[in-house]
């Protein structure tokens, strides 16, 4: 199985924003743009699990009562109201990144789909969140 990470977060992207690739413990970076381009299984698997990661996401945030927009890309913008800037805090205390929009549509936050394992991960810690944001 393989885990892709990526970091930023907030009105503030991260400045020195990484990705990798862990397959069974050992860290590869991803394909460059010309060689992916040229692997289209690995093209086809990529787009498999960003649609597959996305599907689940809005699934859940619909499940949680989280209004959010239509998307045919690798992220959902969700719409947390007052509460935005604290969810994204939140969450981020618990290592996982999403990006509050508030300064474009108010009370808003940006959710990369990522994978499957990844949207379920995102799903449980922002119902956690949620909880305590409401109580």
């Amino acid at each position: 199985s393989s885990t892709i990470s990526a970091a930023s977060c907030g009105s503030t992207p991260a400045k020195d924003c990484s990705c990798s690739v862990t397959r069974g413990g050992s860290s590869t970076s991803p394909p460059s743009a010309i060689e992916a381009i040229g692997d289209q299984e690995y093209i086809s698997n990529y787009v498999t699990e960003a649609r597959s990661a996305r599907q689940r996401l809005t699934e859940g945030l619909t499940a949680l009562g989280i209004q959010h927009y239509p998307s045919q890309a690798n992220f959902v913008l969700a719409q947390f109201g007052d509460r935005s800037e604290d969810v994204c805090t939140r969450l981020r205390d618990r290592g996982i990144l999403i990006r509050d929009r508030s300064h474009e549509i108010p009370g808003t936050a940006r959710i990369t789909a990522g994978t499957r394992a990844q949207a379920e991960q995102l799903l449980q810690a922002l119902k956690d969140v949620l909880a305590e944001t409401n109580g």
